[in-house]
């Protein structure tokens, strides 16, 4: 079977999967369940400063002098001084004092949620687009999406004669627009009725998940050069520690990973992972989101918006919405 890639044209990043190869470890294909889970939620800032600082929050006493240089500043400022400093850093000023920290800490939790985002799949259009399909599922694209995509073809895209690879790069409005405007119609007419093609093509030249994980990796890891650095004192050592685990790592707060729901937005549907086991996931997420050259290759689910929630958070959501069902199929990933 030719290869399918994941593509979520909401990020703009892709994943490649192999029917043909399965991970040797689970006996499965490449996953990007725990991709469709929302991010891990932060502490209350008061249980991050009892752990971090080994007091109260309420205990906490406004010496501004303790601050040297910095509490000359208004608060305003100093928080303006963690917006324009990179993650590592903000977490090395607030392990400084317990005043930094109160100030700073809004400003940390905004940069980690941006960069929980870059490889959180949840809500988008998720679909597995077949190598060789000539069809996109009906209205899984507006007008505007098909026109950057043709956009990106004429522009990005040297063509199966060239050696090199398609660049990646979403065209702007007023590229697109340009474009549009300058195309021949035999041209757009030719284009539309590739549109799949060259969708599939765009998808092979979006980021991949793997190399978006490893950037995200590469964010949030406290360098440890850092945390073992000789004039460091071992106070600001373990506090720094302490604020990697419960800020950036928010460790001892994972969601209940065992009652969860598989839910189609779009659809209104949902897999309960307590019915059928949570890793099957991994094998029905492809199986429901492919789109290929064959109707058998075509799921119920390409293109629409999934996300990987809580049962509790689902029944709260059945309760405000009517039309949600279960999907009841019986899953044999292994058929």
């Amino acid at each position: 079977m030719a290869p399918f890639n994941y593509i979520n044209l909401d990020k703009h990043q892709a994943h490649k999967i192999d029917w043909e190869r399965r991970d040797p470890a689970w006996d499965h294909w490449p996953s990007i369940t725990n991709n469709l889970e929302a991010p891990t939620p932060f502490y209350d800032i008061e249980t991050v400063f009892r752990q971090t600082f080994g007091y109260d929050l309420s205990d906490l006493i406004i010496n501004r002098t303790a601050l040297g240089s910095l509490g000359k500043l208004p608060t305003e400022l100093i928080y303006h001084i963690f917006e324009a400093a990179g993650l590592h850093d903000g977490i090395i000023l607030s392990a400084a004092n317990g005043q930094l920290f109160v100030i700073g800490y809004p400003c940390m939790k905004a940069k980690i949620r941006n960069i929980d985002a870059m490889t959180c799949w949840g809500y988008d259009r998720i679909i597995c687009v077949g190598e060789l399909g000539t069809t996109l599922p009906e209205n899984y694209l507006t007008d505007d999406e098909k026109n950057e995509i043709m956009t990106w073809s004429w522009w990005y895209d040297p063509g199966d004669e060239e050696e090199e690879p398609p660049k990646f790069e979403i065209p702007s409005k007023s590229l697109i627009e340009a474009t549009m405007k300058d195309l021949e119609p035999e041209d757009y007419i030719d284009m539309h009725e590739y549109l799949a093609e060259i969708f599939y093509d765009y998808g092979c030249a979006m980021p991949t998940l793997d190399d978006v994980t490893c950037q995200r990796r590469r964010m949030y890891s406290f360098p440890r050069h850092i945390i073992e650095h000789p004039e460091l004192s071992e106070d600001d050592g373990e506090r720094l520690v302490q604020l990697q685990r419960l800020v950036v790592f928010r460790m001892g707060l994972e969601s209940n990973t065992i009652d969860m729901a598989l839910v189609n937005v779009s659809k209104r549907e949902y897999i309960r992972t307590m019915d059928i086991n949570r890793y099957v996931l991994h094998d029905v997420i492809p199986v429901l989101t492919c789109w290929g050259a064959e109707e058998e290759e075509r799921g119920d689910w390409a293109g629409d918006r999934l996300a990987l929630i809580t049962w509790d958070a689902l029944k709260v959501r059945m309760q405000e919405e009517d039309g949600w069902e279960a999907k009841t199929e019986r899953w044999d990933p292994y058929d």
